[in-house]
């Protein structure tokens, strides 16, 4: 990671403009070896995007560090960008992870308001968000919704 980042001050110094594609590689980078918080640092030096929420929001979550999460979830509203399928997912994976029920089961149910739908991966999300904090019943009710609906 030290190269990287002289690479990056090697870049800053020739004018050559890092990209939110190259911020990202490095967030991404810096999540997968632990260091999250260093992640979302950086971060906050560009406008990022669903991609950057999403892999700081796994690294925490890696981390069980809540306040990370809580912290990411407020940029992420903050910055009024528009979530897609996978940042949802993630982020409703991420609320229950905190023990964030209410936050999870919002943001689940304004999913057509948001001009999305769920998919497989958000029933199971849900599915099993519930049954680890032993929510069996709201397990099931999902589980039961997931049936009826032809989803992806």
């Amino acid at each position: 990671m030290d190269e990287v980042f002289e690479l990056l001050e090697e870049m800053d110094k020739k004018g050559i403009k890092a990209t939110s594609l190259t911020y990202n590689t490095v967030v991404n980078g810096l999540c997968k070896s632990g260091r999250t918080r260093k992640a979302d640092e950086i971060s906050r030096n560009y406008f990022g995007d669903n991609f950057t929420f999403s892999t700081l929001l796994h690294g925490y979550m890696k981390e069980k560090d809540e306040r990370g999460v809580i912290d990411s979830k407020r940029r992420l509203e903050q910055c009024g960008i528009t979530l897609d399928l996978v940042t949802v997912n993630v982020l409703i994976k991420a609320l229950f992870s905190v023990g964030m029920v209410d936050d999870a089961c919002s943001l689940f149910e304004q999913m057509p308001e948001r001009g999305l739908t769920a998919d497989s991966i958000t029933y199971c999300t849900m599915v099993d968000g519930y049954c680890k904090l032993g929510m069996a019943d709201r397990a099931l009710q999902i589980f039961i919704e997931y049936k009826r609906n032809p989803v992806l």
